[in-house]
C-alpha cells in the first residue's frame, strides 16, 4: 500500500486573529482556549432543510467556480484510470452543483446523488434539469453510512464535497465512504472543512474574507462558521485515514491540505 501524508500545518495549534476570534466569540459560535483551540458551542445537524437549504443553493449557484477544481479533479481520475462509462456516487449531493457539473463534464457517466434532505434533494432535481443531466443524475434520499454499507452497485469513483464535518464518527464515516467504491481500483475523493484552529495567519484571513462573503445569507454564514469550528483537524483526518487502510484492502492513500482551508483524502481500492 502507498501511503501518502502531507500537511502545511505547521503547529498543532496558532493563535487566532482578532478578527476570527471576533467572528467565533463575537458571534456567539463558540469560544477560543488555550492556545487558539476554537471551540463549538452547538454542532449543526443533519439534514439541511428549510431556509438553510434555500440559501445554501442560491449562494452556490452564484460560485460555480468553488466547484471547478474538484471537478478537474474527477475528470483527470476518470480519464488516467481509463473509465469509459464510469459510475460515480456523490455522498452528500446536496443542490447537486458537484454531481451535475460532473455529469456535464462526463457525458458518459452514470452519477448518483444521495442526500438525506428532501428539501436539498428537491432543489437538486431542479438543478440536474438546469445541467440538462437528468436523465444520467440519480437522486435518492439516504443515510451515506447506510447506503455505503450495503449498496448494491459499488462505485467506480465516490465524491464528496464539505459533509464529513456533519457526520459523527469520522473514521466509520470514511470507511463507508470507501466501502462503497469497488474493490481493485475503484477510487474515494474527498474535500472536508479543516477545524479553524489549524488554519496559519493567511489561512485565517482567507477565512474571514469567505465568511464576510456569505454576509446577507444569514442561515448560510451561521452554518459556515460553525462547520470550520466543529470540522476535524488535519492531524484527525490522517488518524481517521490510517485506520481505514488498516481495516480495508487499500492501495492507494493521500491525505493534504487543500488550498481552500480545507483537507482532501484520496483513496484507491
Amino acid at each position: 500500500m502507498n501511503i501518502l501524508t502531507l500537511t502545511t500545518e505547521g503547529k498543532a495549534r496558532i493563535a487566532l486573529s482578532e478578527g476570527l476570534q471576533d467572528i467565533v466569540e463575537g458571534g456567539g459560535y463558540g469560544r477560543i482556549l488555550g492556545l487558539g483551540q476554537a471551540v463549538a458551542d452547538v454542532q449543526d445537524d443533519e439534514p439541511i432543510i428549510g431556509d438553510e437549504a434555500t440559501e445554501f443553493s442560491r449562494e452556490a449557484e452564484l460560485n460555480p467556480w468553488r466547484y471547478q477544481s474538484f471537478v478537474r479533479t474527477a475528470c483527470a481520475l476518470v480519464r488516467e484510470a481509463g473509465l469509459q462509462a464510469p459510475f460515480i456516487i456523490d455522498m452528500g449531493c446536496g443542490p447537486a452543483i458537484l454531481s451535475s457539473m460532473i455529469a456535464k463534464e462526463i457525458p458518459t457517466a452514470q452519477v448518483m446523488g444521495i442526500d438525506l434532505s428532501e428539501d436539498m434533494l428537491a432543489i437538486a432535481s431542479s438543478t440536474a434539469r438546469t445541467f440538462g443531466v437528468a436523465d444520467r443524475l440519480n437522486l435518492h434520499r439516504h443515510d451515506m453510512r447506510l447506503v455505503a454499507g450495503g449498496a448494491s452497485r459499488l462505485a467506480d469513483l465516490v465524491v464528496s464535497r464539505n459533509m464529513l464535518h456533519r457526520v459523527e464518527g469520522l473514521s466509520d464515516a470514511l470507511y463507508k465512504l470507501v466501502s462503497a467504491a469497488k474493490p481493485n481500483g475503484g477510487m474515494v475523493c474527498l474535500a472536508a472543512f479543516r477545524q479553524v484552529s489549524d488554519l496559519n495567519p493567511k489561512g485565517q484571513a482567507a477565512f474571514v474574507s469567505a465568511v464576510r462573503a456569505r454576509s446577507g445569507y444569514e442561515n448560510l454564514e451561521r452554518a459556515f462558521v460553525r462547520a470550520y469550528i466543529s470540522a476535524p483537524s488535519f492531524i484527525q483526518y490522517r488518524q481517521a485515514a490510517l485506520a481505514v487502510a488498516n481495516r480495508l484492502d487499500v492501495a492507494d492513500m493521500q491525505v493534504r491540505a487543500g488550498k481552500n482551508n480545507n483537507v482532501v483524502v484520496f483513496f484507491r481500492r
